[in-house]
């Protein structure tokens, strides 16, 4: 009789962030069988829970550390490095966009971009500007992802590279 392997490809497997303010961030790849205490766990101590549900946030994902349920507190998951963060939050807000779990909004102001935010980023000075949706943000560098080619990479731009998309006055209809 074949035994079922809980670590099978389509198996979601939690990744437990945190990132208090000042601090290094925070990140940890628990396996199947530890997801639910893990869940349970980042649930008391308000850490964010982030399923691995596209083969981009897997590929990430896997260089994570794993976690460690014995720990007390923050130490369940390990520092991590800030480009490691940023690229798995990146990966997240991509993989929400592929199934349609984020519509692109216009920002209000620069102060007010983030995840999720449509704006118009520079290809190259030759080529022009094309929109973009923003993955994550780090102070003045946004990880972003062009709107009309969901098959290229992802890219940094820094917020002299980007535009504001056009945003309605207020109180008037867009």
């Amino acid at each position: 009789m074949k035994k079922n392997s809980s670590k099978s490809p389509s198996t979601h497997l939690p990744i437990i962030l945190h990132q208090a303010t000042g601090e290094r961030p925070r990140a940890a790849l628990f396996s199947a069988e530890d997801a639910k205490k893990a869940k349970e766990l980042a649930e008391k101590h308000a850490f964010t829970v982030i399923e691995v549900s596209s083969p981009e946030l897997r590929k990430v994902a896997n260089r994570l550390p794993r976690g460690n349920l014995s720990a007390a507190g923050p130490d369940i998951a390990p520092a991590a490095t800030l480009p490691l963060h940023n690229e798995l939050m990146a990966a997240h807000t991509a993989s929400a966009f592929a199934q349609g779990k984020l519509e692109p909004k216009m920002a209000s102001s620069w102060d007010a971009i983030k995840a999720g935010d449509l704006v118009i980023a520079q290809h190259t000075r030759a080529d022009g500007w094309y929109e973009a949706l923003v993955l994550h943000r780090t102070n003045d560098m946004f990880h972003l992802k062009w709107l009309d080619y969901p098959r290229d990479p992802l890219f940094v731009r820094h917020l002299k590279a980007i535009a504001l998309t056009a945003v309605p006055a207020p109180g008037k209809a867009a």
